[in-house]
């Protein structure tokens, strides 16, 4: 997937969550989601959730840390490293098969 692809989606994820506050997508290019847009711990809980529904990943626990996913481009970088890590495991189990 590439990267715009997932900022997409993400941006449609964080347009649910924070739509109620009245942003809209222009404010979360360079916005911390923590200061700036108010991310607490139920929103953070929910955007985990989404997230990991979306992409089909599972996002590792010692990564499950508020600070983490400040911005965009820190949650674009982690759902990308899951992403890549969940393709070089499927690989490896076809390559084990064969």
């Amino acid at each position: 997937m590439e990267i715009t692809s997932v900022k997409l989606e993400l941006m449609v994820i964080l347009m649910r969550l924070f739509s109620c506050k009245g942003f809209n997508e222009s404010h979360f290019e360079y916005m911390n989601l923590i200061e700036d847009m108010g991310m607490d711990s139920i929103n953070f809980i929910t955007l985990i959730v989404e997230i990991e529904k979306r992409f089909n990943i599972i996002i590792p626990d010692d990564t499950l840390l508020m600070e983490n996913f400040k911005s965009i481009n820190d949650i674009i970088l982690i759902v990308e490293q899951q992403i890549n890590c969940k393709s070089k495991i499927e690989e490896r189990k076809i390559n084990a098969k064969t």
